[in-house]
Formats: C-alpha cells, sequence, structure tokens
C-alpha cells in the first residue's frame, strides 16, 4: 500500500515538475517579449527637426493693428439680422429644373443643368 501511495505521490510530482517547466519556458518567453518590445520602441521614439521646430514657444506680443481692425468691423443688431432675406434651393417636381429663391421675397434663380445632378 505504501509503494503505490508513492508511486502515485511520485506520478503527481512528475506532473507538476512538467507544468512547472512548461510555465518557467513561458515565463522567459514573455521577459524576451517584452525586453524586445522596449528595445525597439526606444529606437524608434525620438524628436524630428520638424517637431522642435514646432514647440518653440508663442511670442507674447499681440498685434494693435489687428485687434484695431476687427474693432472697425461692422457689426448687425438682432433687427438688422431679421430683415437679412435667406435664400433656399427648391427643386420642382415637374423636372423643369431647380431653382434658388429668397423666403422673404419673390425672386427666384435658375440654376444650371450640371447643378442639379448634384441635389
Amino acid at each position: 500500500m505504501k509503494t503505490t501511495n508513492f508511486q502515485s505521490q511520485l506520478g503527481k510530482l512528475q506532473q507538476r515538475k512538467e507544468l512547472l517547466i512548461i510555465l518557467l519556458f513561458l515565463f522567459v518567453i514573455v521577459i524576451f517579449w517584452i525586453v524586445v518590445g522596449v528595445f525597439s520602441s526606444q529606437q524608434t521614439a525620438g524628436i524630428t527637426t520638424e517637431q522642435k521646430s514646432l514647440s518653440t514657444p508663442l511670442s507674447p506680443s499681440l498685434n494693435i493693428s489687428v485687434i484695431d481692425k476687427l474693432e472697425q468691423k461692422k457689426s448687425y443688431s438682432e433687427e438688422e439680422l431679421a430683415d437679412f432675406p435667406v435664400y433656399t434651393i427648391q427643386s420642382t417636381t415637374g423636372g423643369s429644373g431647380v431653382s434658388a429663391g429668397s423666403t422673404e421675397q419673390s425672386q427666384s434663380v435658375v440654376l444650371p443643368e450640371e447643378l442639379e445632378s448634384t441635389l
């Protein structure tokens, strides 16, 4: 009885030894993979001269003439914008063409046939 118990324990130990060898082999492969990945990323990562030139700091000075021109631009009030005509593109179902007309006025403009296919 002791011999069978000893043999079964020895068999389990051999199976564990094989499993340990497999796990150790996988561990070495993973470590090698990580080292190769880190080494290859160190070789390819770098700062190019273009990146260096783009990373120069901005000058903190403001061009006052540009700001003055912006202040002189005409601004429209809400009332002026309400009277501004909005043009829409309308397609007719009769096949006579596409026209661009104003929602405020009764004017319409016939577009060329080349533009009909794009709408």
